[in-house]
């Protein structure tokens, strides 16, 4: 029976339930615990980024690296284009771009920008197709071209260890988000106890038997976005066909409850039918995905905001009743999606280095010095926030805080210690590997990093790309994880086929016992085994 729920929405994202969250040290788990486990919604299973640790010995050289598999199925989308994929010198060479990506005959489409999730050993992506009527589309030198503005709401089922198509499910009545290099349409589904939920272009919520991909219910599209989609459709000029309504933020599940991100507010509903159970606002950045923390067996999301420096502010909420228990104020601008540990997690405190030449988009005091961003640990339970330590206030500790980059930082905790990337004032000397202690802050690595923000612990290795940003520019170096013997092991290493990528909010490819899956420019799906 098909239920249709009315929800204003400008973006979603849900969490599915993570075990507990690890102790100090990660518990080594079976290959085959590790895929019960999978990857189930965006942030991993344990809400943090975590990778679960299977013992397994990985490559030392990125050459080893072997292909899995490629899906046949090329519906997924290129996801991210260039600003200048639909600019030319002329009208003619405008035309031919658009008829390549959006024509009758396109060879590689656009779609979500999102990753994949994994559960019940199938890959589940929430994409869009081009499709419907064909519009004359305006290029920039007064040519035209035929071209598919309206889409295909799609979420894709495949065998996790084949890559084989087990189902796909598609909605009428979407719209092609995000064509260009920014504000793209990126929402990855989640999964939890059978169903997985995903998001669709104006707004829908889906709901799906993951074994078989059966429609249990569905949302009312929200308004806003039907009104927008409408206009742009009217005007049929396929620059202005990209959505700038923060919707980089994925679903997420905890306490019972499906979590719906709307730039800076949450909404909860009902993953039985989809009923708003409640709504919070001003409590999350527009730029990150509620982050599930796991405390003596139950849930709570830790959301951090954006806003002027001394203005920001971490939360924790109860996922269940829709209410905030506790609040730290006073923090700077933390709009990268948080990876707590079982009893900390790090925001920006904060710091006194200014930018000679402060980016027009970033955070400013009231006399307009815009301060980049430093790594601070909190002490946390469920009765409120305890500040233990902060990074040095140097340049090869900060990180940016303008809207290109402010949700980039990445920092994963693992057994102790603090992984971050850092990206201070000068591009040559303050890209760095902090590694530290988590309870200290004791700094035991400090290293130049290659350009990117992304990285992942796998098993004993730390895979870096060293262009997450850029599409088939993607490549990859190796390091160990052991501060004592952090070095690079090999790399750049480039996957056979050209990786699509997205812009402002990196792409989260799910680790499944040394296996890694990965979004192609071909709108296909890969996956590649770093077991030894």
């Amino acid at each position: 029976m098909k239920t249709i729920v009315s929800l204003s929405i400008l973006a979603l994202t849900v969490l599915t339930a993570p075990r507990e969250m690890p102790a100090a040290e990660l518990e080594v788990i079976s290959e085959a615990d590790a895929w019960k486990l999978g990857w189930p919604s965006m942030q991993g299973p344990y809400g943090n980024f975590i990778v679960p640790q299977t013992g397994v010995e990985l490559v030392d050289d990125l050459a080893d690296v072997k292909l899995v598999w490629e899906s046949k199925d090329k519906d997924f989308g290129r996801a991210k284009h260039t600003t200048g994929s639909f600019k030319a010198k002329d009208a003619a060479g405008g035309a031919a771009k658009i008829r390549a990506i959006l024509g009758p005959d396109a060879v590689a489409t656009p779609g979500g920008w999102a990753a994949p999730i994994i559960a019940e050993d199938k890959l589940f992506a929430s994409t869009f197709r081009p499709a419907g009527k064909l519009y004359d589309v305006e290029t920039l030198y007064g040519g035209t071209a035929k071209a598919h503005l309206q889409a295909e709401d799609l979420l894709i089922a495949l065998d996790a260890k084949s890559g084989k198509t087990l189902w796909k499910a598609s909605e009428p009545g979407g719209f092609v988000w995000g064509v260009g290099k920014r504000g793209g349409f990126q929402v990855a589904p989640v999964y939890s106890d059978g169903t997985v939920y995903s998001m669709g272009t104006t707004g829908r919520i889906f709901a799906y038997a993951a074994a078989d991909g059966k429609k249990l219910w569905q949302t009312k599209p929200e308004t806003r976005m039907i009104e927008q989609r409408d206009k742009h459709l009217a005007k049929s000029h396929v620059l202005q066909a990209s959505a700038r309504y923060g919707w980089q933020q994925s679903l997420v599940f905890a306490g019972g409850t499906l979590i719906v991100p709307r730039q800076e507010t949450l909404i909860g509903l009902d993953p039985a039918n989809g009923n708003k159970k409640w709504e919070l606002s001003k409590v999350i950045s527009r730029w990150n995905t509620p982050t599930v923390w796991s405390h003596k067996e139950k849930e709570y999301l830790l959301c951090s905001t954006g806003g002027k420096p001394g203005e920001a502010r971490l939360n924790l909420v109860d996922p269940a009743a829709g209410t905030v228990l506790w609040t730290i104020d006073g923090l700077h601008a933390t709009q990268y999606t948080l990876a707590p540990s079982k009893n900390h997690v790090l925001v920006n405190v904060g710091s006194k280095i200014m930018k000679e030449n402060p980016n027009g988009s970033a955070p400013k005091h009231t006399d307009g010095e815009a301060p980049f961003g430093l790594l601070g640990a909190y002490k946390i339970t469920p009765q409120g926030a305890t500040r233990v330590w902060a990074l040095p206030d140097k340049p090869h500790f900060l990180t940016p805080t303008w809207s290109d980059s402010v949700a980039r930082p990445r920092t994963v905790i693992r057994n102790g210690l603090v992984h971050h990337t850092t990206g201070g004032p000068d591009k040559t000397t303050d890209r760095r590997f902090i590694i530290a202690r988590e309870d200290t802050g004791e700094v035991l690595v400090d290293e130049p990093r290659e350009n990117d923000f992304w990285f992942q612990l796998i098993e004993d290795k730390l895979l870096h790309c060293i262009d997450w940003s850029h599409g088939s520019r993607a490549s990859f170096n190796l390091y160990p994880t052991d501060p004592a013997k952090f070095k690079k092991l090999s790399g750049p290493w480039k996957p056979q086929q050209p990786l699509t990528t997205s812009y402002q909010v990196l792409m989260e490819p799910p680790v499944i016992a040394g296996r890694i899956f990965l979004r192609t420019e071909t709108g296909t799906v890969v996956c590649y085994d770093l077991r030894k």
